[in-house]
């Protein structure tokens, strides 16, 4: 039977629905599978440190660590207001460190070569130059006076990875400084008022320089990053 021309206007815009249902649901898939591995990505973007990464990666976790230092671990009014030794020994790889100059420099690491290891400590890594003297800092542990900590991290080395990468490095560490701060003012603040509940711009700036020794030929050199982060509460 002839549709008439309500019905084939009916059943144009029933098509035309459907057509447009169809597209719906494909662009929402196409959505959901993106957005999957896109989490999928960064899930392995972290775990890819382990597998041999270079400094991108590396950083991403420490800067992911020091943040959630800021945000979880100061806990207390007064010093020591939170505590940097048990929160490192919990962040995979990463570890407080408070050695020195003088007692990495008489810690020649495995498969390193003695000579090598005291040239560089007689270069790069002299006592009087920038990552000597930070290596040196790394003893002054400070915990919240004045809403101030100073600690150094340093990365277990792991034998198992390629040379390529910074877990296998004889020498990894990050002098880092959090300040505990007005985040509208950038006036600074004590541990008691970081605390308040009160203070809904409270944070802080962290800023840290990450050095990492490498093999260069039958020598040993040193490089160094710098990173900044502002936290909030």
């Amino acid at each position: 039977m002839k549709k008439t021309h309500l019905e084939q206007k009916i059943s144009g815009e029933s098509g035309f629905n459907l057509i447009g249902v169809l597209i719906g649901v494909a662009l929402t898939s196409l959505v959901v599978m993106f957005a999957s591995k896109a989490f999928v990505a960064s899930k392995q973007a972290k775990l890819s440190v382990k597998a041999g990464e270079g400094y991108q990666q590396v950083t991403a976790v420490l800067n992911d660590s020091l943040k959630t230092f800021v945000k979880t671990q100061i806990l207390n009014p007064t010093v020591p207001c939170g505590d940097p030794a048990a929160f490192f020994a919990t962040q995979g790889f990463l570890r407080l460190y408070n050695g020195n100059h003088s007692t990495a420099r008489s810690q020649v690491p495995a498969e390193i070569n003695g000579a090598a290891w005291a040239a560089l400590f007689n270069a790069d890594l002299a006592a009087n130059s920038f990552a000597g003297s930070s290596l040196n800092r790394c003893s002054r542990l400070e915990v919240g006076n004045n809403g101030r900590f100073h600690f150094c991290v340093n990365i277990a080395r792991d034998l198992n990875q390629s040379k390529e990468s910074l877990l296998r490095s004889p020498l990894v560490f990050a002098e880092v400084v959090v300040q505990l701060s007005d985040l509208q003012t950038g006036n600074t603040m004590s541990c008691a008022n970081y605390l308040d509940p009160n203070r809904s711009s409270a944070g802080a700036n962290v800023d840290y320089v990450l050095f990492w020794v490498y093999e260069n030929g039958s020598q040993l050199n040193l490089k160094k990053r710098s990173g900044s982060l502002y936290v909030n509460k």
